[in-house]
């Protein structure tokens, strides 16, 4: 406890000292700045890779190269960044001054607020012991008591997992220890969060929720759920806490904006000049439950709101953040008395960070997952106290969740959809009403000079081919099925790879985009595109492997270079379950692949064993190599 103040304060210092070199380095020069009023707009390689890490509302300065004499330097604001350039407002004597062959010297300005707001959040730390280093209390003895609840939605009545969350959180006493919501794919954790949340409300007349989430498009999410759900919330009773920063129409993420304006504005603080401000303390005071992302949490503080006036601080998507972002949105606001709720999937995308070595050194471990691991958070003996696991998986075709259920799940999900997820059973290039596919393709990947990102035009014709399939039809048990473009996402983990196939195959509600793009979402079907054909880079990191195949509900297509993905231990665990199970298509055929056969298999195996040289160490190799081969011994379970 006594380190952990200087700890994360130093890890919060190095990660904002790396990224203020890294906006130096990508500093430019020589770059036209393109007329698109009321603003203008710069053209950059690398923006939507975050390179540089820009946000909605950072300063640029830009000098023209050829200044005359006395010619002043301009400060622009980002007002939106698309997936190649970043949009940016200037004053009016720019463009009085302005030439349309003008070159500009850019030079970016670093926004310290989301750091200032985790160095704020430090001084609590003493105060705070409660819920960083939680200890068995109240909630203890409390969650035996007998709690009568009636769902405000009953699709949650029959589910005893998110009825017992439920129940923990309303009935835990003030002062408890923080309650975990642990959600893998499909299994409603944002529909427990919003139930919970009704049921305090409906509990208490003092009850006041501070929503949080990493993203503005979760929080919106949130916040729709709320305000439109079966007791919808009115907009004296919620509000949708907004960054000044945020453009109307577009969010903090490099990618297109989903805001509702019609249904969120009505929640929304908007001034005359139609963007995001900021209420008054008297004004943000009077709501039930305010959404905010977490870095945006802190503006309650700062305008003055008491620790320990919100009853309940709620993070959904905990496991997205880094531990500053959360305590953020919690340490200056709780008080002895506040209960915290995280919920979060630590199997999923994890917290972001991109500094290497503040990386190193923890930082990219959140808040959620540190706490998962203390005992007190054992699910052997804190289920339904503490900690709650949500089982039943609304979401996928039970061959689709199988590989996730065995090697993240523990095997404990129980496949719950509808038929709509066996409607794919009889597609085309489905045999044995299996419906996931390995298409295999030796193609190249290219990277163009200058550029972080890599495509691969072999796989992107493969990927138009099933996109036209589903949407052109077929005739199955005598009856037409054809696929709509809203049905279809597409995943690629490189920018470039996205540019490329919506030239090839880009429709008005087909969705391409990375990982993190569809983080949440679900679609019929996923086509993945791996890209890589010799070093896997990022393509192998488990947790993005489970969230593109976890978005299909009824078909996923993955697209890639079995000479490659066989290197990795969770591709090729997933390359030899869907061989054995009949799905793949392509060439060279798995048979052909070295890596696929038993002896190489078992080399593997063994220099994982014999590579890991503490008695820990070899525990979670052997533990990684049991939940490994159960996805090829057992058999994925009915509906």
């Amino acid at each position: 406890m006594h380190t952990y103040d200087s700890h994360f304060r130093a890890l919060s210092f190095v990660a904002e000292l790396d990224e203020r070199r890294e906006l130096m380095r990508r500093g430019a020069g020589s770059l036209k700045i393109e007329s698109q009023y009321p603003y203008y707009a710069i053209r950059m390689q690398g923006i939507a890779e975050r390179l540089p890490n820009l946000h909605v509302g950072d300063f640029i300065k830009v000098k023209r190269i050829q200044a005359a004499a006395g010619d002043q330097n301009f400060e622009g604001r980002v007002q939106r960044i698309d997936l190649n350039k970043v949009v940016i407002h200037f004053s009016d004597k720019f463009r009085a001054s302005r030439h349309n062959n003008d070159k500009f010297d850019v030079q970016f300005s670093f926004n310290s607020m989301p750091y200032r707001r985790q160095h704020r959040a430090l001084e609590f730390v003493a105060e705070s012991v409660r819920l960083l280093f939680p200890q068995p209390g109240p909630e203890a003895r409390a969650w035996r008591s007998p709690v009568n609840l009636l769902p405000i939605s009953p699709n949650i009545l029959d589910n005893v997992e998110q009825m017992q969350a439920v129940k923990a959180i309303v009935q835990a006493p003030p002062g408890s220890a923080p309650f975990i919501i642990f959600g893998p794919p499909g299994t409603g954790k944002t529909s427990t969060v919003v139930e919970a949340i009704h049921q305090l409300l409906a509990k208490s007349a003092d009850v006041r929720v501070l929503a949080c989430t990493p993203t503005n498009t979760a929080a919106d999410v949130l916040a729709i759920k709320l305000a439109t759900g079966p007791a919808k919330l009115e907009p004296d009773v919620l509000f949708r806490l907004n960054a000044i920063w945020r453009g109307r129409g577009q969010d903090l993420d490099n990618v297109p904006d989903t805001y509702p304006n019609e249904l969120l504005d009505p929640y929304s603080e908007i001034n005359e000049n139609n963007v995001f401000a900021i209420p008054t303390k008297e004004k943000l005071g009077s709501f039930r439950v305010v959404v905010a992302t977490c870095a945006s949490a802190g503006v309650a503080e700062s305008l003055g709101l008491p620790r320990g006036h919100f009853t309940h601080i709620i993070i959904d998507e905990a496991a997205q953040c880094v531990e500053p972002v959360t305590n953020g949105a919690i340490l200056p606001l709780a008080d002895e008395g506040t209960n915290v709720v995280l919920a979060g999937d630590p199997k999923q995308l994890g917290a972001s960070c991109h500094s290497k070595l503040a990386r190193a050194f923890g930082l990219k471990v959140s808040y959620m997952e540190r706490l998962m691991k203390r005992t007190i958070y054992d699910l052997r003996h804190a289920e339904g106290i503490r900690i709650m696991k949500l089982k039943k998986n609304f979401r996928n075709h039970p061959s689709i969740i199988h590989f996730s259920n065995q090697v993240f799940y523990e095997g404990e999900l129980q496949p719950m959809g509808n038929a709509d997820v066996r409607m794919l059973e009889q597609a085309p290039s489905v045999r044995n009403k299996f419906p996931v596919i390995f298409h295999a393709i030796v193609g190249e990947e290219k990277h163009e000079v200058g550029s972080p990102s890599y495509y691969n035009e072999s796989e992107a014709l493969v990927v138009k081919r099933y996109v036209d399939e589903l949407r052109d039809g077929y005739t199955a048990g005598g009856q037409l099925i054809k696929l709509d473009s809203e049905d279809i996402g597409i995943i690629t983990p490189y920018l470039d790879q996205q540019h490329v196939m919506k030239d090839l195959c880009g429709r008005k509600g087909l969705k391409i985009g990375t990982v993190e793009s569809f983080q949440g979402q679900e679609r019929r079907v996923i086509i993945v595109s791996t890209v890589r054909s010799r070093n896997l880079g990022f393509v192998s990191e488990p947790q993005r492997i489970n969230v593109a195949l976890t978005r299909a509900r009824a078909l996923v297509i993955v697209v890639g270079n079995p000479l490659a993905l066989a290197e990795d231990p969770y591709w090729r665990t997933l390359l030899l379950y869907i061989n054995q199970r009949g799905g793949w298509r392509g060439n060279p055929r798995a048979a052909d692949i070295p890596a696929l056969t038993d002896s190489v298999v078992r080399a593997h195996d063994e220099a994982m064993m014999s590579g890991s040289k503490t008695a820990e160490a070899k525990a979670d190799a052997a533990d990684l190599l049991k939940r490994l081969r159960s996805v090829i011994d057992t058999i994925p379970p009915p509906l």
